[in-house]
């Protein structure tokens, strides 16, 4: 008696905690990093995210360009805070392209974007640059708070997108924190 295991068994269901928690395997195919290997590189040049207009669906345009930043900062070798306001600024020229798709909530957000990276690249000490992500973050949160749409539909939409970009920055200041050991 033979016992097939998952990636042979159509029938196979993980049990919740593997649903929940997946752990890569040899049999993963789809990724990015399952066709490409993952490999570090300098910081060197500020993050090539893609062009907004290519997408009809400003929301798809969001996630492709946040995503595009964090993938950046995984592949990216010790970061400086000049580096990383280079990227911010990149995904604040990104944004600001993207603005006028976007709800109306999230308007403002590449300018908190791009303020955030003028202060991280001010910041005298790392521990002050990731006090500036956080305050960064705090900021999209408060702006879209202040501009919410009554229409629930566009509500929703303005919250997650604004979730999006905030976890984007939420992420980048981890990176901050674990290049300088703080």
């Amino acid at each position: 008696m033979s016992i097939i295991g998952a990636p042979f068994d159509p029938g196979f269901l993980p049990g919740l905690t593997r649903i929940n928690n997946p752990a890569q395997t040899e049999y993963d195919v789809g990724g990015h990093e399952q066709v490409l290997p993952r490999f570090t590189v300098a910081c060197d040049a500020p993050p090539s995210l893609p062009d907004p207009n290519r997408f009809s669906d400003p929301d798809a345009a969001l996630r492709a360009i946040s995503q595009s930043l964090e993938d950046y900062f995984k592949r990216c070798q010790n970061p400086t805070q000049s580096t990383i306001a280079d990227a911010l600024d990149a995904y604040a020229a990104k944004l600001q392209v993207l603005a006028p798709r976007l709800p109306p909530a999230l308007r403002n957000v590449p300018a908190i974007v791009a303020e955030g990276a003028r202060r991280v690249r001010a910041a005298r000490s790392r521990t002050e640059a990731v006090a500036v992500l956080r305050q960064t973050v705090a900021a999209v949160h408060k702006e879209i708070a202040l501009v919410l749409s009554e229409d629930p539909e566009t509500r929703g939409r303005e919250l997650r997108d604004g979730d999006m970009v905030a976890g984007a920055l939420d992420r980048t200041s981890v990176v901050l924190v674990n290049s300088g050991g703080l």
